[in-house]
């Protein structure tokens, strides 16, 4: 005959029950997310070249004026579109939670490590199609989100972004000291479970140098689907927006800014050779937008 269950001690329950009161609030103290940070790169040099929203070209004879939108207001527009589509996109189940974007940056917060990866690099091939330099990285950690407002008095406004926590400083550290180019680096806090998840969907590399707060970044190139899309075209689209980007450098040319570029195009390479595809050669230039006449083919 099986032997009856022991009622539970009244102090072993109490102790269970602080357990368990202890967990959730710690929970509710520190909500761990997975943060995307975004940063447009090389913009501050855009803007101090290109001030204004506008262009303004008088005609010869003055007898018109013609005008067009700048270089950094184009570019500042495009960034914020793909940015928009991707916060809109209600059918995409992978796109962010919760989107913070000011200025030339913004943070995806997301509830796991995969869904960060698939939006992410989703965006990541728009603003390199549309031309826009780009770079990311993916933590985890707390995020607290304190106060969003916009308050108007009679000659005054105050507009209110309060948020903070580990992950967002996570992903800004793993951002800004992990490398040049447009990259999506894998900060150190995403622990071996995350990246598994990450890697059931796409592949990701060890850096060619190791950061101290990152080891592996991204494959973002689009996956081979047999039921949608072309791969190929894809990354053509990918290639042709970092050439006109490189193609727009002129001479003289900081190390930094060229390192970019150089970098983006090793990393476009080792993404496709990690998928089976064949290299592409960089395209080079003349430090004046011009193709060396070694490499015309006409």
């Amino acid at each position: 005959m099986a032997e009856e269950a022991k009622p539970i001690d009244e102090h072993v329950k109490d102790k269970l029950r602080d357990v368990l009161v202890e967990r959730h609030l710690h929970a509710l103290a520190y909500p761990t997310k997975v943060v995307g940070y975004m940063d447009m790169l090389g913009f501050g040099a855009l803007v101090r070249k290109h001030a204004g929203s506008f262009n303004i070209e008088p005609s010869g004879d003055g007898s018109g004026v013609g005008t067009s939108t700048s270089k950094s207001a184009e570019r500042f527009g495009r960034f914020h579109a793909v940015l928009d589509h991707a916060a809109m996109d209600h059918v995409d189940a992978s796109r962010p939670e919760r989107m913070m974007i000011f200025s030339d940056c913004a943070f995806g917060v997301y509830d796991n490590a995969l869904q960060a990866a698939v939006s992410l690099s989703v965006m990541m091939r728009n603003f390199l199609k549309w031309s826009i330099p780009v770079r990311m990285c993916i933590a985890k950690g707390t995020c607290h989100y304190e106060r969003f407002s916009i308050e108007s008095f009679n000659n005054f406004n105050l507009t209110r972004s309060m948020f903070y926590g580990s992950g967002i400083v996570f992903a800004v550290q793993g951002e800004e000291t992990s490398g040049s180019g447009c990259r999506i680096f894998l900060h150190n806090s995403l622990e071996a479970h995350d990246r598994t998840e990450i890697q059931k969907r796409f592949p990701i590399l060890p850096l060619p140098a190791k950061a101290d707060y990152a080891e592996y970044e991204l494959n973002y190139l689009y996956e081979i689907a047999p039921s949608e899309g072309d791969p190929a075209n894809d990354d053509l689209g990918i290639y042709a927006g970092l050439s006109i980007l490189r193609s727009e450098l002129r001479d003289p040319i900081k190390p930094g800014v060229a390192a970019h570029y150089d970098d983006s195009f090793d990393l476009f390479n080792r993404m496709r050779k990690q998928r089976g595809r064949h290299e592409m050669l960089p395209p080079r230039f003349d430090g004046q937008g011009d193709v060396p006449a070694v490499f015309r083919t006409s």
